[in-house]
C-alpha cells in the first residue's frame, strides 16, 4: 500500500481505471455543486475502451473465480481498512463533489463499511447448501456468473457503488463500473483506488467514466457481461432497459438488477402524533435535498389533523439552513442546475394546480429554500 492521499489526483488526471490507470485524450470533469469550480479531470472512456475492458474482465473472472474464497475475503478486508483510514479524505470528496452535507456524507460512509464487511462473509460463506428432506436430497451451489456490469447514481455514489462491487467480487466476478458523471471520483475513482491498494487482481475491476448516453447501451449488447446493475433516474433505468430490449437474441438472457424507486408516498393517520409524523415527514421528504428517488413525493394525512401537521412541517422547513455543505447546514445545494430547474418547474406546476406555499420557494443558484 503506498502513503499519501488515497485519491491524489496525480493518479487518475486523465485516466481512466483497467487494473492500471491508461491514459485517455476524452475527459470528464469533476465539479463542486455549491460553487461550480472544477476538482479534476478524470479520463473518459469510449465505448472502443469498454469493449476492451469487458474482454479482459471475462478473462479475469475466470482466474479471480477460482481463486480461494480466503483470498477474495483478504482483499475486500483490506478494502475496509483503507475505507477507515482515508474516512476524512473521502468524506471531503462527498461533501465538494456529491454536494453532501457534513452528516449525509458521515451516514454513506457508514453504511459503505457495512457493505464491505458483509462482503468479507459473504466470501466465506459455504459455496453450497444441503437442502431437502429425509428422503430426498438437493444440494444449492453458488457460481459466479462471470462479468458484472454496474451503473451506479449520484444519489449517495460511494455506497451506490459499493453496494454492488463488493457482493460481486466476493462471489468471484469480475467488474466493469460506471459511475455517475457528477460523481466520478467519489463514486468510480475511489472504488479503483480502493481495490488498486487492496491487492486485487489486475483486470477484475475496471472502472469506465464518460456519458450514460454513450456508453450504457453499449454495456447492455456487450457479449460479455452476465448481470447489469444499474439505478440512477428514471431516464438512465428507461433507456438501460430500451437498449437491452434491441439486443441480439443471444444476449436475451442477461440478468438485470434495478434499483426501483417513484413518487412515493407518506402516510399520516389521524391516531399519529402530530408533531412526531411532521419530523418524521420533514426527513422523508427533505433527506439530500429531496434529489433522492426514495424520499416521500407525496404526504397523505388525515384530513382532521392537516392543518396542525402542516403548521408543524412548515415551521421545521423554515428552520433548516441552506448552504455550502462544506459549513454546518441542514441542505446544500442541487446537484446540478438541471436539477434545480427540474424542481423549479416542479413547484410552479404545483401552485398553478392550486398547491399553497407554506414554506420557502426561494431559489438562489443551485440552492432551493
Amino acid at each position: 500500500m503506498t502513503t499519501g492521499p488515497l485519491l491524489a489526483p496525480r493518479r487518475w488526471t486523465d485516466r481512466f481505471f483497467t487494473g492500471s490507470w491508461e491514459v485517455t485524450s476524452r475527459e470528464l470533469l469533476a465539479t463542486e455543486p455549491a460553487t461550480g469550480a472544477e476538482l479534476g479531470r478524470v479520463g473518459a472512456a469510449s465505448t472502443e475502451h469498454l469493449a476492451s475492458c469487458s474482454a479482459r474482465a471475462a478473462d479475469a473472472a475466470r482466474d479471480w473465480a477460482a481463486s480461494p474464497c480466503t483470498e477474495r475475503a483478504r482483499v475486500l478486508a483490506a478494502a475496509t481498512e483503507l475505507l477507515q483510514r482515508h474516512h476524512d479524505e473521502l468524506l471531503g470528496w462527498l461533501v465538494r463533489e456529491a454536494g453532501e452535507v457534513r452528516a449525509a456524507a458521515e451516514l454513506e460512509l457508514a453504511s459503505a463499511l457495512g457493505e464491505l464487511r458483509q462482503a468479507i462473509a459473504l466470501a466465506a460463506e459455504p459455496l453450497a447448501r444441503t437442502l431437502g428432506g429425509a428422503d430426498e436430497l438437493e444440494v444449492a451451489s453458488r457460481v459466479a456468473l462471470g462479468v458484472v456490469a454496474v451503473a451506479t447514481s449520484w444519489y449517495f455514489p460511494l455506497l451506490g457503488a459499493l453496494e454492488h462491487v463488493a457482493p460481486a467480487l466476493a462471489c468471484g466476478n469480475s467488474v466493469i463500473l460506471r459511475p455517475a458523471p457528477e460523481t466520478v471520483v467519489c463514486g468510480g475513482v475511489a472504488i479503483a483506488r480502493l481495490f488498486e491498494e487492496a491487492g486485487l487482481p489486475a483486470g477484475v475491476l475496471h472502472v469506465v467514466c464518460g456519458s450514460p448516453g454513450e456508453l450504457d447501451p453499449a454495456i447492455a449488447s456487450n457479449e460479455h457481461i452476465a448481470l447489469m446493475c444499474f439505478g440512477g433516474p428514471a431516464g438512465t433505468q428507461r433507456r438501460l432497459k430500451e437498449a437491452l430490449s434491441r439486443g441480439p437474441t443471444s444476449h436475451c438472457s442477461t440478468r438485470t438488477l434495478g434499483a426501483p424507486g417513484g413518487s412515493n408516498a407518506f402516510l399520516v393517520l389521524d391516531d399519529a402524533p402530530v408533531r412526531t409524523a411532521a419530523h418524521a415527514g420533514a426527513s422523508a421528504a427533505f433527506t439530500r435535498e429531496g434529489q433522492l428517488r426514495m424520499v416521500a413525493g407525496r404526504q397523505l394525512v388525515a384530513a382532521s389533523i392537516v392543518e396542525e401537521y402542516l403548521d408543524h412541517l412548515a415551521a421545521l422547513a423554515e428552520g433548516m439552513t441552506v448552504g455550502d455543505p462544506r459549513s454546518d447546514v441542514h441542505l446544500g445545494p442541487m446537484i446540478s442546475d438541471d436539477e434545480a430547474d427540474r424542481l423549479e418547474d416542479l413547484v410552479r406546476e404545483c401552485v398553478e394546480l392550486g398547491a399553497e406555499v407554506r414554506a420557502g420557494n426561494r431559489r438562489v443558484d443551485r440552492y432551493w429554500r
